[in-house]
């Protein structure tokens, strides 16, 4: 059943001869069981470094706090 699910979602790596500035973003598969059925969902750890590279956290700009103004745009709504 896995092998299935990883053939609908994922794709294969390149080699590394191929590789040049692509990038890997460490995930691993979390198999959940609910009414006798099972549901895999991919977790990805966008905080991995390897070496003197830097994680995937650390090279994106880190911006404002929106969750207020957009608590406060979901609240204006409801009335």
């Amino acid at each position: 059943m896995l092998d299935h699910v990883m053939k609908e979602q994922v794709q294969l790596a390149l080699t590394k001869e191929n590789s040049a500035g692509l990038f890997y973003l460490p995930h691993h598969a979390v198999k959940q069981e609910r009414r006798g059925k099972n549901k895999w969902t991919i977790i990805y750890d966008a905080s991995f470094s390897e070496g003197n590279s830097p994680s995937w956290n650390d090279v994106f700009e880190i911006g404002p706090n929106l969750l207020l103004e957009v608590l406060a745009t979901l609240l204006s709504f409801h009335g």
